[in-house]
C-alpha cells in the first residue's frame, strides 16, 4: 500500500516508518522474509492463512504450500497494477505512488532473487493467493473499487456475554456506548450522554472506576462485564463506538444507526465510507471543536440516517454467521484437498 509520506496520525506513522525501514531496506527484509522461511520449512503446511502479514507472503513465494488471506480487505487491496493509496484524501501525486512503490517491489524481488524465487512484476502480485476470504460487507470495504471479487460478510463474535440490563428512567431512546478510556475526548461523549433525554448503557474498557463513578447516572449506567451486541442492538435505537469493525457491521445488520469516533486510521477509513453510505455520523479525531451533542442527535432524529441503517440490515438480512463459518471451513478443507 503506498503512503503518502505525510504524517495524519501516530498509526498512519507507525505503518508507513514499517515499510520505510523494513521494505525500503532490502537486507533487512531478506532477514525477516528468511525466518517466516525457516518457520515454514520447519511446519511443511499444507495451508498458510495470512491475515494482515506482508512478509510471511513474501517467504510464501518459496513454499507450495495452498495461500488465502483472511481479513476484513482493509490489509488486501484490490489488485491493480499501482496499488492505490490509502490516505486518497492526501492527494498524494503519481510520482510519489510510482516510486514508493518501486522502492518496496525491488526490495522484494531483491530478497526473492537471492533465494532462487522469480520476483513480482507488480506489488499488487504479492497478495495473489489461493483465496481472499473478504469478511466484510461490500458498504464497509476500504476499497470500493474491486472488481470480481466476494464479501463473505462480517466476523463477528458478539453473541457472546451478557445479556444487557437498561437504565429505564425516561421515555427517552436507548442508546449503548461501547467506549474506551484512552479516548481522547470520552468524558465530553459521557457528559453529552448524560445531558441528554436517553437511556444509557455503556461497556468501557480502560476505564477506573473514579472515572466510571464521575458519570454513572441512574440514566447513564455502566455494564461491568462484557455484553451480548446482538440483544443489544435488538433494543436500542443508537450504537456509539470507535468504528470497531465488527461492531459497527453488528449495529448495521440490525438495522440501527452508528455514531463512529475513529481513532486510528482504519477505523476513519471505514468510518468515511459508512457515513458516504449513509447509516452514520462521525466525529473526526483531531477536530478542535467535535460537536458530540449535534451528531449524536442527527443519528437518532435523521430519517435518512435511520433508513439508510435500515435497508443496509434488509440487503444482508441472510448473512448467517454459522453458515459463514462452515462455508470457509469447507473452503479450505477443499484447497487442501487439492494440495495433497
Amino acid at each position: 500500500m503506498a503512503f503518502d509520506g505525510k504524517k495524519t496520525s501516530t498509526d498512519d506513522e507507525l505503518c508507513r516508518n514499517y515499510f520505510e525501514f523494513r521494505f525500503f531496506d532490502e537486507e533487512r527484509l531478506f532477514d525477516m522474509v528468511m525466518g517466516w522461511k525457516n518457520l515454514f520449512d520447519a511446519i511443511a503446511p499444507d495451508l498458510v492463512v495470512f491475515d494482515y502479514s506482508p512478509t510471511a507472503l513474501v517467504a510464501s513465494k518459496c513454499i507450495s504450500a495452498k495461500r488465502v488471506i483472511f481479513g476484513t480487505g482493509f490489509c488486501s487491496p484490490p489488485r491493480m497494477r499501482l496499488m492505490p493509496t490509502i490516505q486518497p484524501w492526501a492527494n498524494p501525486s503519481l510520482k510519489r505512488l510510482q516510486n514508493s512503490e518501486k522502492r518496496v517491489l525491488q526490495s522484494i524481488n531483491g530478497a526473492l532473487s537471492k533465494l532462487g524465487v522469480p520476483g513480482l512484476e507488480n506489488l499488487s502480485d504479492l497478495f495473489d493467493c489461493d483465496e481472499n476470504f473478504l469478511t466484510t460487507f461490500k458498504e464497509l470495504d476500504r476499497y470500493q473499487n474491486r472488481e470480481k471479487v466476494g464479501y463473505w460478510g462480517a466476523r463477528m463474535s458478539m453473541e457472546q456475554g451478557e445479556d444487557p440490563v437498561w437504565p429505564n428512567t425516561n421515555d427517552g431512546p436507548k442508546i449503548f456506548a461501547y467506549l474506551k478510556g484512552g479516548y481522547k475526548n470520552v468524558n465530553k461523549v459521557l457528559e453529552v450522554l448524560n445531558n441528554i433525554e436517553a437511556n444509557v448503557l455503556v461497556y468501557a474498557t480502560g476505564f477506573t472506576p473514579k472515572l466510571k463513578a464521575m458519570f454513572q447516572t441512574e440514566k447513564l449506567v455502566f455494564s461491568p462485564k462484557m455484553l451480548n451486541l446482538k440483544k443489544v442492538c435488538q433494543n436500542c435505537e443508537l450504537v456509539i463506538c470507535h468504528a470497531g469493525h465488527a461492531t459497527v457491521a453488528r449495529a448495521l445488520l440490525g438495522g440501527i444507526p452508528v455514531v463512529m469516533l475513529p481513532s486510528q486510521l482504519e477505523q476513519f477509513i471505514m468510518s468515511v465510507n459508512v457515513v458516504r453510505y449513509g447509516a452514520a455520523t462521525m466525529v473526526k479525531q483531531n477536530e478542535e471543536q467535535p460537536d458530540f451533542a449535534g451528531v449524536i442527535h442527527q443519528a437518532l432524529n435523521d430519517e435518512n440516517i435511520r433508513q439508510k441503517a435500515k435497508e443496509f440490515a434488509a440487503r444482508h438480512a441472510a448473512f448467517d454467521q454459522q453458515k459463514q463459518i462452515i462455508g470457509i471451513v469447507n473452503r479450505i478443507e477443499g484447497l487442501i484437498a487439492q494440495g495433497l
